[in-house]
């Protein structure tokens, strides 16, 4: 049966595509990111110019890539550029500040695309649902996942292995999401380390761009109240095949998936959303204000109708994918946090039922 849900982004997510805009792909204007193709801009030029990049990519001094850049920027011709997205004034900044610095690459990270058009890939939402999922089945910490969804078998040794062919979530489905153009806006990350002694956040000196979502906590009105729109939001469906499941010629372990059970397996999300609050909002201002403005938001809505929380995308960290009860204790891991404009975590939605 398919469940229509709708996803609302409360904080920025960003799934990336494994590439990244080198500094010769792209050009800021006007806070506008634009690409644009090397080899068409190279064939514009006339042949005065083109002799003068030539003779500026032999050149053995050290401001030779900065050299290269500021040829580009000042002759790109207009109609060789293709607009990706927005790019925030902080990023637009960063960019400034580096685009004559050598040691910098200015690197830009994509949100994935398919004909220009940002999407969720289905599997994201997928992943997220089997990670609720298993933290809901979960009963013994010294079992791994393949236990919980009974798809072991035993070979010739006796050795357990896993069988894929019996995990049950290959009843589950969920279509890629598609998204407006407008959805997304080229922000800077920063992250920061927890200092346990002094009980404080610090920036790492580790900054990316990363085009992300826009979300309800960084609309106009503050916290989602006004101005949001629609362009924080979009249709998610999520079908579970359980008549195939159900099925006796069906070759699989456990037959316990329904969407109920998806449904109340995102209560492990919520737990998460709890301890990250009490864990962060004495660190950091902003972080307090942002934990403060969720709650508050997700109180005012379950007045209206249904709802569950849910982390995806880059910044998630490590205890939102993992399954609690068989985590390895001896990793340290929650030392650190990724920041959108230095104040948002990433990858928080909320699901409307």
């Amino acid at each position: 049966m398919k469940h229509k849900l709708t996803l609302t982004f409360y904080s920025p997510v960003h799934i990336g595509s494994g590439d990244q805009l080198e500094p010769f792909d792209y050009v800021v204007r006007d806070n506008r990111l634009y690409t644009f193709s090397f080899e068409a801009f190279v064939a514009s030029l006339t042949h005065g110019d083109r002799a003068k990049l030539i003779s500026l990519q032999k050149e053995r001094k050290e401001t030779v890539l900065k050299d290269i850049r500021n040829f580009i920027a000042h002759r790109i011709p207009p109609g060789l550029l293709s607009e990706a997205a927005a790019i925030t004034p902080a990023a637009a900044g960063i960019y400034k500040n580096k685009f004559l610095d050598e040691q910098n690459n200015i690197n830009m990270d994509p949100f994935i695309k398919t004909m220009g058009c940002p999407y969720v890939p289905g599997s994201s939402i997928k992943g997220a649902l089997r990670t609720a999922v298993l933290n809901y089945w979960v009963e013994d910490r010294h079992k791994d996942e393949f236990h919980i969804l009974n798809a072991k078998f035993q070979d010739k040794e006796g050795k357990w292995k896993p069988d894929i062919t019996r995990d049950v979530f290959k009843y589950l489905k969920v279509p890629d999401i598609m998204l407006s153009k407008g959805i997304t806006v080229f922000s800077s990350i920063t992250n920061y380390k927890l200092k346990e002694k002094e009980k404080e956040l610090e920036e790492t000196g580790i900054q990316n761009i990363k085009e992300v979502t826009r979300s309800v906590c960084d609309a106009p009105g503050g916290n989602g109240e006004e101005g949001c729109g629609c362009q924080c939001e979009c249709e998610c469906v999520v079908q579970v095949d359980e008549e195939i499941m159900q099925d006796r010629k069906a070759k699989t372990g456990r037959r316990d998936l329904t969407f109920d059970t998806l449904w109340k397996s995102l209560d492990f999300y919520e737990k998460r959303l709890n301890l990250d609050m009490e864990k962060w909002s004495s660190l950091n201002g902003n972080l307090k204000s942002f934990y403060d403005g969720f709650k508050a938001y997700l109180e005012k809505e379950r007045e209206k109708r249904e709802v569950k929380v849910l982390r995806f995308g880059y910044g998630s960290g490590f205890e939102a994918v993992t399954i609690e009860k068989i985590r390895d204790t001896k990793v340290k891991y929650g030392k650190s946090i990724n920041l959108c404009e230095g104040r948002f975590p990433l990858g928080w939605v909320v699901l409307e039922r």
